[in-house]
């Protein structure tokens, strides 16, 4: 998913996931090897962008030897055909929920496997911390600078905020 810092990330994360989808946001601010490499790395299946991001995920997917369907999601009305076969096995807590590339500053991104139970224990974790990160359901707002392609906000913010 390159959708940029919008809230339809949250969204389509929240949908897919629920079909066992796992999903892998890309960095905007990756450059066209870097998005060849990862489509590579995470040999996706999908690929769901904001039209802005457009050419710069066909630019990755041109030079990139995994190819993959790709969704405008202002345009999203149905999906292409799955290339691989539908999964049988329920959606547990152990199932795959994303793939968070790290930044790659010394040496190439590296794909981080997120369960279902990790992301759900990591908010709950950080709902628990008290003191300064403590949140009251009345009245309290979250800032996170952090983009939604990062592990705080598509995670730890995210799941916080679903769970309290």
């Amino acid at each position: 998913m390159l959708l940029d810092n919008r809230p339809e990330h949250f969204v389509h994360k929240l949908a897919l996931n629920t079909l066992g989808v796992s999903c892998v946001p890309v960095s905007p601010d990756y450059r066209t090897g870097e998005i060849a490499y990862l489509l590579e790395n995470s040999e996706a299946d999908l690929a769901i962008v904001c039209s802005d991001r457009r050419e710069q995920l066909v630019a990755g997917m041109e030079v990139s030897s995994h190819k993959a369907p790709i969704v405008l999601f202002e345009e999203f009305t149905s999906l292409p055909a799955p290339v691989r076969a539908r999964r049988e096995d329920p959606v547990s807590a152990a199932s795959e929920a994303s793939v968070l590339y790290t930044s790659g500053t010394t040496g190439r991104p590296k794909g981080c496997m997120l369960s279902h139970g990790y992301e759900l224990e990591s908010g709950t974790w950080y709902a628990t911390r008290g003191h300064l990160a403590s949140f009251r359901q009345q009245g309290e707002r979250i800032y996170n600078p952090l983009p939604v392609y990062h592990v705080n906000s598509s995670v730890l913010s995210f799941y916080y905020c679903a769970i309290a």
